[in-house]
């Protein structure tokens, strides 16, 4: 079979609410450099890698995607030998076992050009455990950093009253429609030992989390003037709160935001079980409450995803419900810890002020030339028709798969973002 041989760069952008900001700048940076790129999704990325060789791909999301597709056991396929192969993780701050599923060792990672890593912990765990070239490790940063700075400049200090409800329930409200005892009898038939037991625990969390959120909204809306923003996972069907938006109206929206730190811009502080958007939350200062202790869930936490025990160091932990009201109708501000200071210093801190441009530096600069142009308007083309194959279906995919042709893309946002001010 014959492969088109192009100096395209492939970006792949794991989720549209997770990842897609990040490939968006890497994009529009690369095209300042006269490169042209084109962000792929699940929805394209294998169709585009069976047809096409790419000059570089840079990964942002899980890594063992593009390796089962140009790979053959650790060997690299010949036909991307020639391909600049890029890293940037979604997820950075994990303990050991969650590094070892992030970083798994079966891969070859001497063929990887550059990993790009939130922060020294992170890239000290590779160091230790896997055989990778030391010129491939980048203390690089947290790419949301300088993003979230740009958002809430944006929005500016005025906000209209509002609470940000975090949402984690994909095992109760998964975007595809799988039922949680799928998840559970999968986990118990293919799950190592060390992980048996812990989708049980984390279907507890989400049932006993839910049912302290949905009390806390009637009581913000019978009891206060705020809004309520509810921010699916990116795993979620939005389409589940429906029935909130019908009972208290226009004082409750379901978060159409692309970015979370658009999202957190607009709220005045945020409240949900633990997660990793609270990182965001720290770096513009927007107060957090989190509901593990309230639900009485932070030992099945632990067990699912112990990593987030620091989390909690920057959240307001209410033991009840009425100290949770009180942090609600009150005025407080964040939550500051030294210890969340550290975990921010070794794993979200690296060596480079704007990591999203220092990613785009880094990546092989290959100017486009005629033909470039012409494969990469044959694949927007034939996304084009994936994309309206997948609105016709009424395909969940399109609000966690990003498409150029139908999200489009906030110019304020990256013009301001670009100016670098």
């Amino acid at each position: 079979m014959a492969f088109i041989k192009t100096d395209l760069t492939i970006i792949y952008c794991d989720s549209r609410r997770r990842d897609s900001t990040v490939a968006i700048l890497l994009q529009e940076l690369l095209k300042q450099r006269g490169q042209l790129s084109f962000v792929a999704s699940r929805r394209n990325f294998s169709k585009i890698l069976k047809l096409a060789t790419p000059s570089n791909i840079v990964m942002i999301g899980q890594i063992n995607i593009v390796y089962d597709l140009v790979y053959d056991g650790k060997i690299l396929k010949e036909r991307f030998r020639d391909t600049n192969i890029y890293f940037y993780p979604s997820e950075g701050y994990a303990t050991d076992n969650e590094y070892h599923m992030m970083y798994p060792g079966r891969f070859n990672y001497r063929d990887t050009k550059k990993i790009f890593f939130w922060g020294r912990e992170s890239l000290e765990w590779v160091k230790r455990h896997l055989d990778v070239a030391p010129e491939t490790l980048d203390n690089t940063g947290y790419p949301r950093t300088r993003m979230a700075r740009v958002y809430a400049a944006l929005r500016g200090p005025e906000k209209v009253p509002k609470i940000g409800i975090v949402g984690r329930f994909a095992m109760l409200n998964d975007l595809y429609g799988v039922l949680p005892m799928e998840y559970v009898v999968t986990e118990f038939a293919l799950a190592k030992e060390q992980y048996k037991g812990a989708m049980v625990s984390r279907l507890h969390v989400e049932s006993e989390t839910i049912a302290t959120i949905l009390r806390a909204v009637d009581f913000i809306m019978k009891n206060t003037d705020y809004r309520v923003s509810m921010r699916p996972h990116p795993n979620e069907a939005p389409a589940s709160y429906a029935g909130l938006k019908k009972l208290y109206g226009d004082r409750f929206e379901v978060s159409d935001e692309v970015d979370v730190a658009d999202w957190l811009s607009g709220c005045t502080k945020i409240m949900g079980l633990a997660s990793s958007t609270y990182i965001d939350a720290s770096l513009i200062d927007v107060p957090v409450i989190c509901l593990d202790r309230v639900s009485g869930v932070v030992d099945q936490t632990m067990a699912y995803e112990p990593a987030l025990r620091l989390i909690y160091e920057t959240a307001y932990l209410p033991a009840d419900f009425d100290e949770l009201t009180a942090l609600v109708a009150g005025d407080i501000g964040p939550k500051r810890s030294p210890v969340f200071a550290e975990l921010i210093e070794s794993n979200f801190t690296g060596e480079h002020a704007d990591p999203i441009r220092h990613v785009a530096d880094s990546i092989a600069h290959i100017p486009a030339r005629p033909t470039t142009a012409l494969v990469k308007l044959a694949i927007e083309t034939a996304d084009r028709l994936l994309v309206a194959r997948d609105r016709l279906r009424k395909s969940t995919a399109l609000d966690f798969e990003y498409s150029a042709a139908f999200h489009g893309r906030n110019r304020a946002f990256i013009n301001k973002y670009l100016d670098g001010k």
